[in-house]
């Protein structure tokens, strides 16, 4: 059952996690551009079908049908390992032609196809205090030992190295490869938390940071630092996650 105004439509975003230009068609919608970031606007509900192809080698990376839900909508992103994963569905309602309101709690009515868990609470205003600023403190479990930092003998990523170790995640084509560059580089090093805020800023999709957060926090000197990571993410639930993460620890 859908619950809908008579202004109701539906739209589509979606972002390739890649470099380059692309064109993407959405039935008779079609859009070029060099930003990765894509959007449909006034569709009805229905079946679509999706085209992208990478312009200059004209290779068409996708080409399937995907379903549009009226009153939604659906933000979806592209990669070439995990093909395309719908990461959000807002509900709206459009009270005119050019202006309309983000619900952000979807009607009773509506059955979103939702792939992400459904955000809870803000995990930075639970009570918690640390001089202050209401952030949990967690225990820094890495103390200083002779140059090791108690971390098996790792060694500590200097500035030199991390920037090597940027440069050489920036160069992978998707950002799965990123994080697999990225655990490499680092299987036998440690690092703090303001480092891993600089590998974390390479990331475009949530997901992908939340994994690679989840990494490197068995490998940071600082875990008392780590709950400053928490606002490198745009939505509550991935850094909820990251908290529940923790806290499982």
């Amino acid at each position: 059952m859908m619950c809908s105004t008579i202004f109701a439509a539906a739209e589509f975003f979606v972002r390739i996690n890649a470099n380059g230009n692309y064109t993407v068609s959405l039935n008779n919608q079609t859009i070029t551009s060099n930003t990765s970031n894509f959007r449909f606007f006034d569709l009805y509900a229905g079946n679509y079908n999706l085209k992208v192809i990478k312009n200059g080698n004209g290779r068409v990376v996708f080409n399937q049908n995907i379903s549009i839900q009226d009153g939604f909508r659906t933000v979806a992103e592209l990669d070439a390992y995990t093909g395309l994963k719908i990461i959000d569905k807002l509900a709206f309602v459009q009270k005119s032609w050019y202006i309309d309101n983000i619900i952000t709690t979807a009607p009773i009515c509506v059955t979103p196809i939702v792939t992400e868990p459904a955000p809870r609470p803000n995990p930075y205003n639970n009570g918690w205090n640390n001089n202050g600023n209401n952030y949990p403190s967690y225990p820094n479990n890495y103390p200083y030992n002779g140059g090791n930092y108690g971390y098996n003998g790792g060694n500590l990523v200097d500035e030199n190295s991390l920037q090597s170790i940027k440069q050489a995640m920036k160069n992978a084509s998707f950002e799965t490869k990123m994080i697999q560059v990225g655990q490499t580089a680092l299987k036998d090093r440690v690092l703090k938390t303001e480092q891993v805020h600089q590998l974390l800023d390479l990331f475009n999709f949530e997901s992908n940071k939340l994994e690679f957060a989840k990494f490197c926090y068995d490998k940071t000197i600082d875990k008392n630092n780590y709950y400053t990571l928490y606002d490198d993410f745009a939505f509550n639930s991935y850094s909820s996650q990251l908290d529940k993460y923790i806290n499982s620890k």
